[in-house]
């Protein structure tokens, strides 16, 4: 009986030493060929042709500690079946860069895209390891839009409730029918109230805020 729990302790202590021995390996591997990432962070979720993307690049390692490593980041989008539509240039800075890519009209067309980033360095545990997101961008928006508005006032818990319907229409007259719109309520200087919508297929969008 003593033999046998002898043995079983000596069994448990060698599947320790193999276990530590696993876990400096993975440590010094971890060490010797360290992950780095890109994220970007964009200044809205979506783009129409003339807009410009704008956004904020972070450079981490590890568990996402700043990088020390790379100087440049690169960002591409691309188009169908991964064309390059553009690639840019980012100098790095207390690893992180800012950034931003024109939609030209002559450059992009409605439809789907995917933007990667990338260093050099990332190059080495390759493109599993890139930032990608997948972007749509819309038509062209008409700038000569022209609004009708209409108030209504209701008393809820206490507090005065503004509704409104707005109905947008361009030049033309035709309604501005499911475009995504934002809307800003001022006084004076002051802004009360905003948000973002799409208009319904007859130009219309609802909104309601409070009056404090």
């Amino acid at each position: 009986m003593f033999a046998a729990i002898f043995s079983s302790s000596a069994f448990a202590q060698n599947d320790a030493a193999v276990l530590n021995q696993i876990m400096v390996k993975t440590d010094k591997i971890y060490h010797s060929f360290p992950i780095e990432k890109v994220y970007l962070h964009f200044d809205k979720p979506y783009y129409a042709i003339g807009d410009t993307i704008w956004f904020k690049a972070y450079l981490t390692i590890g568990n996402h500690e700043p990088s020390p490593l790379s100087k440049i980041i690169y960002v591409d989008i691309l188009g169908p079946r991964d064309s390059l539509i553009q690639g840019i240039k980012l100098q790095v800075k207390n690893s992180v860069a800012w950034g931003n890519i024109p939609v030209s009209q002559y450059a992009f067309k409605k439809g789907n895209y995917r933007i990667v980033a990338f260093t050099n360095f990332m190059n080495n545990t390759g493109p599993a390891y890139f930032f990608s997101k997948n972007m749509v961008i819309g038509d062209a928006v008409n700038n000569t839009v022209s609004t009708q508005i209409a108030l209504k006032s209701t008393i809820v818990n206490k507090l005065p409730k503004i509704s409104a319907g707005i109905y947008y229409k361009d030049d033309e007259g035709n309604p501005f029918s499911e475009k995504k719109v934002s809307w800003t309520v001022q006084k004076e200087d002051e802004t009360i109230a905003k948000g973002k919508g799409i208009t319904y297929k007859n130009g219309f969008i609802d909104i309601a805020f409070y009056k404090y």
